[in-house]
């Protein structure tokens, strides 16, 4: 009944295209029951549909670090980096915090 409907009104049943993350030899090695669900979506027009409901989305964004120092001198330039990037160290600071 449900597919009749679906059917009569012009909707098509596609998949979600998702962004290469992995090779096709480390997907072998995934089970299929640790891969996302809800892979598929229906829509009467594909290729004008929305990037939001074709492409699938990350859960939780990545984390931003962002540091600057304060002293009695004054305050340093802002620093903005990934949090999984390079450590600060006194060569960072130095370079890209300091004015020069």
């Amino acid at each position: 009944m449900i597919r009749r409907k679906i059917k009569n009104s012009g909707l098509k049943y596609s998949q979600r295209r998702k962004c290469p993350k992995y090779t096709l030899d480390q997907l072998a090695g995934i089970p299929g029951c640790c891969r996302a669900l809800r892979r598929n979506h229906f829509s009467d027009d594909i290729e004008n549909c929305p990037d939001q409901i074709k492409f699938k989305s990350e859960k939780i964004e990545g984390e931003v670090l962002l540091w600057c120092a304060i002293s009695k001198a004054g305050v340093s330039r802002p620093y903005a980096a990934h949090v999984r990037d390079e450590a600060i160290d006194a060569n960072i600071y130095t370079q890209r915090c300091l004015p020069k």
